[in-house]
């Protein structure tokens, strides 16, 4: 009997264990919880508006895509409530909107350098939310300096009426980023206007519903002639691999979206370069890409600009296999089993500790009364 108390006990802990694993991992949780709204295919009617500078599409909705349709999108520029017109507008397909998110083949160095994957999960979808804002405007900027600088043909232009709207009509389905180049207002005192790169899908996703024409607001910054020192610095991660490294990078630097000049930072120059020029204009830098080992990332604070290089392993680690305690949906059926059992082995234990309390009450009891008996013969 101890011993199938014990086995049941065993069995309780067992499935109390198991249990709290399959909580912990999520294996348990609702499905509800992690489904998207479901969307309407064909839902191309009316014009509605995206967020500019994200890019968002689930696993449901980038499978109901329909790859042959066209759609539009129709950029508003406005500063203050006034209409700027006159702005003109570039768009460059960079990828499709499919699983994965293929480059298309003028921007897979760039995407693949911008670790362009890593905004997608594992299902090659990228959920709404799942990546900061700010991150999406580093890539964009990042992405639009290095078209801007190899000079790449967009997909389409347009200028602004004058109502401040930029139209692209008959639009192939796909990930679009928007370049507007700096305005100038010749009725506002000259001043100068610089517009941030926009991510921009057609379709995009909007309550729940795919909309194939899109209308987004551009985001701008007026500013105003100064003059101010810049420098350029590159840094290395790879550990202190130099071996790696090439001798010598070549840096683009772009002022108002155009080539400024090229420049070599190396080991003569300490990987450095600085020069002067107006703070009235949009400056950037763009590292020219080869067959480097190395991935690519920027950083802008104040009028300096980093860029960092990082070695990528030839042969990256494997992940290591699930331990063998670890939770296995093939046992999944199990769990309820387990919590039956484990119920009944902490039910018969409770039973056993309430018949042996009885059983030492009712000993206890007959002691009592024998010892009784004989105190009253004895007087």
């Amino acid at each position: 009997m101890s011993k199938a108390i014990s086995f049941n006990r065993l069995l309780g802990t067992l499935a109390a264990t198991l249990l709290a694993t399959l909580l912990g991992i999520g294996m348990l949780a609702p499905a509800a919880a992690h489904a998207a709204p479901p969307a309407d295919p064909s839902g191309t009617g009316g014009e509605t508006s995206a967020s500019s500078g994200t890019t968002s599409l689930d696993l449901v909705n980038l499978e109901k895509i329909d790859q042959n349709a066209k759609g539009t999108i129709t950029l508003d520029f406005h500063y203050e409530g006034a209409p700027l017109a006159g702005v003109k507008v570039s768009a460059y397909r960079i990828a499709e909107v499919k699983r994965h998110f293929p480059a298309l083949p003028a921007y897979q160095q760039y995407l693949q350098a911008l670790k362009w994957n890593e905004f997608q999960d594992k299902s090659g979808a990228i959920p709404a939310g799942s990546v900061d804002a700010s991150k999406w405007a580093d890539f964009a900027g990042n992405l639009a300096n290095h078209i801007q600088a190899d000079q790449v043909a967009p997909e389409a232009t347009a200028t602004s009426d004058s109502n401040g709207k930029a139209t692209f009509n008959n639009l192939k389905v796909g990930v679009y980023l928007l370049l507007a180049d700096p305005f100038t207002n010749a009725g506002a005192s000259g001043e100068t206007y610089v517009f941030n790169p926009s991510l921009v899908t057609v379709p995009s996703l909007v309550d729940g519903k795919l909309q194939y024409d899109v209308n987004a607001v551009a985001k701008l910054e007026k500013v105003l002639p100064k003059p101010a020192q810049y420098q350029v610095v590159k840094h290395w991660q790879d550990g202190g691999n130099q071996t790696a490294r090439p001798k010598a990078v070549k840096i683009q630097i772009l002022r108002d979206e155009k080539l400024f000049q090229t420049i070599e930072l190396n080991n003569a120059n300490n990987w450095t370069y600085r020069w002067e020029d107006s703070e009235g204009h949009r400056w950037a830098v763009a590292e020219q890409l080869g067959n480097s080992p190395y991935t690519v990332s920027y950083e802008k604070i104040g009028q300096a600009f980093t860029v960092t290089n990082t070695l990528v392993p030839k042969n990256p680690p494997k992940r290591p296999p699930l331990s063998k305690t670890g939770a296995n949906l093939n046992y999944l059926w199990l769990a309820p089993l387990l919590m039956v059992l484990g119920a009944g082995g902490i039910a018969a234990r409770r039973r056993q500790v309430a018949t042996a309390g009885s059983s030492d009450f009712k000993s206890e009891s007959a002691t009592n009364s024998k010892q009784n008996r004989a105190d009253r013969e004895a007087k």
